[in-house]
């Protein structure tokens, strides 16, 4: 750390920093998110999209899901869980200046329907993992829409756990 008051990662410990512990069950929460102006493409569907968190898909091993690439390469100590959710945003895909922006509007609208609370598999306080598949093109490295991670803001709390990790992607 360039703070000498700052922690380092290994003093807060992974799961602590980020929400995401290194051993145990995760479980994700995921967003399938289309526009006015972009829809996903056929076949591209939210069984699809559950069954990358914890299905089995032999096309694409060793990635067939989230839940046995972990498992493999955590050496049997985590594994995934979760659940997929269909949002049709409000506004056209190039109204949003950052995509941690439609992935707060998408889980502000499903808070009345989803409890958030049991997305925090290691009790630390925070949602473990939110991954946001959009519909639309990438828009290149360091674009706008392309697949990264980030970090939300603080202070974002759903069902009394807070909103830390957001991975956004395009091609899952």
């Amino acid at each position: 750390p360039q703070d000498p008051n700052e922690k380092s990662p290994e003093s807060i410990g992974l799961g602590q920093r980020i929400g995401l512990g290194r051993t145990g069950v995760a479980k994700v929460v995921a967003l399938r998110v289309d526009f006015p102006d972009e829809k996903f493409a056929q076949g591209d569907s939210l069984e699809a999209l559950q069954t990358l968190i914890d299905g089995t898909n032999q096309d694409f091993h060793p990635y067939e899901s989230l839940n046995s690439y972990y498992q493999r390469s955590s050496y049997g100590k985590l594994s995934f869980t979760g659940q997929a959710f269909d949002y049709h945003a409000t506004h056209n895909r190039g109204e949003y200046n950052d995509t941690s922006d439609v992935t707060v509007e998408a889980l502000r609208a499903l808070d009345t329907t989803v409890d958030f609370s049991q997305f925090d598999g290691n009790n630390d306080g925070r949602i473990d993992l939110v991954y946001m598949h959009f519909a639309g093109p990438d828009s290149g490295w360091g674009g706008t829409w392309w697949s990264y991670e980030s970090n939300a803001n603080e202070g974002l709390i759903f069902d009394g756990k807070e909103l830390c990790n957001i991975v956004t992607l395009r091609s899952p």
